[in-house]
């Protein structure tokens, strides 16, 4: 495949709506960057267990990052600009005098009856980073749910429960990330909603499911032989995130414990600012030695896997 096919390509036009509908969730162009280049780190930390994962340089970054993902975001963030500044009438159609103003009432029944603009205030205590932190989180393993179940079930991306799966989960993501902005922001909310409910149910249960399924046949996320030495190995993915993640909460924890000294001298700041950069550098470290190794190496195609060892499944 090269790069003008993948990006013609149908999915590609999925993709990009799928961040259509991110830019529109979230509203913030930090998380949306913070999303982008994490799940593409997703995907190089996975692809020793799911090796379609294992992409070309140019399609992780290309068409992935500053491609499909970006273009969504721009129009995403677009549409969020219109509505925020928007006026909305709710008159009655019968009330309406002509005919055209009656047909905009009638198509303005599917957009929202209001709009609001999110500020998240990530670095404004460290409760409001935990709980922007568990979103972002519970969102990238939403994603990677869908993949490990597809992997797991045997199911061609085009299959008619991996489509139902995405519209839903989609449609129900606009109420869910709602709620949870109320239930983290407005002080008078001190109960998340249904729609929150459901999505933390859904997410659990697939994860359950995924884990299951890994615990019960190991061999279904073995790394083919067939497409050589996977790079980077698993050694190193593990490696790099708990140097990650010990950096990061050491980062955490004196950012928000020495907020005063921070604030007071420039290089406590400089400090911070530097490890939270090296928190990231064994991430980046992946990302680049993925880079270099697709850049150099032409890459096979993988393997179809075996069948689902599961006779109630009706596709396998």
């Amino acid at each position: 495949a090269n790069f003008l096919d993948s990006f013609l390509d149908v999915f590609a036009v999925a993709h990009t709506l799928g961040w259509i509908a991110k830019g529109l969730l979230f509203r913030d162009y930090w998380l949306l960057w913070t999303l982008s280049f994490s799940w593409e780190v997703v995907e190089v930390s996975f692809q020793t267990k799911l090796p379609n994962f294992k992409e070309c340089w140019w399609d992780h970054y290309l068409l992935d990052v500053f491609g499909c993902n970006l273009l969504g975001m721009l129009i995403g963030m677009w549409v969020c600009r219109h509505y925020a500044n928007a006026e909305f009438n709710w008159m009655g159609v019968r009330k309406l005098p002509t005919t055209r103003q009656k047909v905009t009432r009638v198509l303005s029944q599917f957009t929202p009856f209001n709009w609001t603009n999110y500020s998240w205030g990530v670095l404004s205590s460290w409760k409001r980073c935990i709980e922007v932190i568990v979103m972002l989180f519970f969102f990238e393993l939403t994603e990677l749910n869908c993949f490990i179940l597809k992997h797991e079930m045997w199911l061609a991306p085009g299959h008619f429960l991996v489509i139902s799966r995405l519209v839903f989960l989609w449609l129900l993501s606009f109420p869910a990330t709602r709620e949870y902005y109320s239930y983290i922001d407005a002080p008078e909310c001190r109960r998340m909603g249904s729609a929150l409910w459901l999505m933390l149910c859904i997410g659990c249960t697939e994860t359950m499911i995924g884990i299951k399924f890994a615990l019960q046949d190991p061999a279904m996320f073995a790394y083919p032989k067939g497409m050589g030495e996977a790079v980077p190995s698993e050694t190193e993915v593990k490696t790099a995130w708990a140097i990650a993640v010990t950096l990061f909460v050491m980062w955490f924890v004196l950012h928000f414990s020495l907020v005063q000294f921070r604030a007071r001298s420039r290089t406590v700041a400089w400090t911070l600012d530097a490890l939270l950069l090296a928190s990231a550098a064994p991430l980046l470290y992946l990302a680049a030695v993925d880079f270099l190794d697709t850049w150099s190496h032409t890459l096979p195609a993988p393997p179809l896997p075996d069948p689902p060892k599961a006779q109630w499944l009706p596709w396998a």
